[in-house]
């Protein structure tokens, strides 16, 4: 007699399958959904990006006294910092004090002359005016005499009409009539005398007068020929102290951002020496990406910052976007023979960080143009099953 056989599978078999196979199911779906990142660290520095002036000298020479300090707040035309130049030094002294004592002392000489020809005329003038005034009352006394004279006059022409008329009658003798003709004659010379004195007297005045302002023309020309000279003069011992010494002055009022000079430090002509940031300033952070992590950053990438002049161990991790990949390496062209080539080539990389401050201890620590810092860039981000496939993608892309 056959009796059936009955297949049964342990309870805890059953089990640790079941067991088992959830945790299988969960770990793809872990390694499906947690994502696998890849950084490459890039070194950059802070730099201005708009709102900033940065200060450059134009001549050679050595800093003799820096005004201002980091962080400070300037004016428009304010004094920044003095640059002494160097000077030739001759057997007699500094040729460059030597030429400025020379024309400080032609400065003074022609205003000695000026003030002597300032008072020459004004003396002028006060001849000229002593003149007039004197001119003045003589023609006044001169008038009066022959508005005297004129009196005079009419009553003896009137008194000669009447014995003219008591003539013809014969009450009078003809000498009584020619004697009233005399003295009406003489009266008439002596307002004709009068009338000459008054003319005698405005063309002296005139002629003296003429004199005088000639003089005085010659006088003001002189005075404007040294005032002509001294503005040379004064000129060139501007020109002469500018050669001596230079004052650097803020552009624009702001904030003094970077101070990159020392007293007696010497600087060259073009090289920055300041930076003044104005209210609206924006900074940004530049780096420069190795071509093996350039591919696959875009704009509006975020990226971790950590700056050398905050360790990120102590204030943390700081964040921002890019806002500009370059298109073109900074090394240009190179040749392809050879082979450091490629991993020397850079690609500049401009970060807008979240912020423009970092707080340290409480405060609020602002970035400055020139730090240094570590920008770290994500460039691959991928599941963890697509990276266990990778090997086994690569070779199915192979075989097909």
């Amino acid at each position: 007699m056959q009796s059936p056989v009955l297949l049964a599978q342990p309870l805890l078999d059953r089990a640790l399958s079941i067991f088992f196979g959830i945790i299988f199911t969960v770990a793809i779906f872990f390694c499906a959904v947690t994502r696998y990142s890849r950084t490459t660290p890039a070194r950059g520095e802070i730099a201005a990006a708009s709102g900033f002036s940065a200060l450059v000298t134009e001549e050679s020479g050595v800093i003799a006294e820096v005004l201002v300090r980091p962080g400070q707040h300037v004016a428009k035309g304010q004094a920044l910092a003095r640059l002494a130049r160097p000077q030739l030094v001759v057997a007699n002294g500094d040729s460059a004090k030597l030429s400025i004592e020379q024309s400080r002392e032609t400065l003074r000489n022609i205003d000695l002359q000026l003030a002597e020809s300032d008072r020459s005329i004004a003396a002028t003038e006060a001849q000229i005016a002593q003149i007039r005034r004197g001119a003045g009352i003589s023609t006044g006394v001169a008038s009066a005499r022959r508005g005297l004279t004129e009196q005079r006059k009419a009553v003896a022409q009137k008194r000669l009409g009447g014995l003219e008329s008591l003539a013809s009658e014969g009450l009078v003798t003809q000498m009584a009539v020619d004697q009233a003709r005399v003295q009406s004659m003489q009266l008439l010379q002596e307002a004709a005398d009068a009338d000459m004195t008054i003319n005698e007297i405005t063309r002296g005045r005139d002629e003296r007068i003429a004199a005088l302002d000639s003089r005085k023309r010659d006088l003001l020309q002189a005075a404007l020929t040294l005032r002509t000279t001294r503005l040379q003069a004064e000129r060139q011992l501007i020109d002469q102290q500018a050669r001596q010494e230079q004052t650097i002055v803020a552009p624009e009022a702001g904030v003094v951002a970077a101070v990159n000079i020392r007293p007696g430090g010497r600087v060259e002509a073009g090289q920055r020496v300041m930076a003044i940031a104005r209210s609206d300033a924006r900074l940004t952070a530049v780096l420069q990406v190795p071509s093996k992590a350039i591919g696959l950053i875009e704009r509006g990438q975020r990226v971790s910052l950590k700056y050398d002049a905050f360790p990120f161990q102590t204030f943390g991790l700081h964040y921002g976007r890019v806002t500009r990949v370059e298109t073109a390496s900074l090394d240009g062209e190179r040749n392809a023979a050879d082979e450091t080539a490629e991993t020397d080539r850079r690609f500049l990389v401009e970060i807008q960080p979240d912020d423009g401050f970092i707080t340290a201890y409480g405060r609020p620590r602002p970035l400055r143009v020139g730090m240094m810092l570590t920008a770290d860039i994500e460039v691959e981000r991928r599941s963890i099953l697509a990276w266990w496939l990778a090997p086994l993608l690569s070779i199915t892309g192979r075989l097909t």
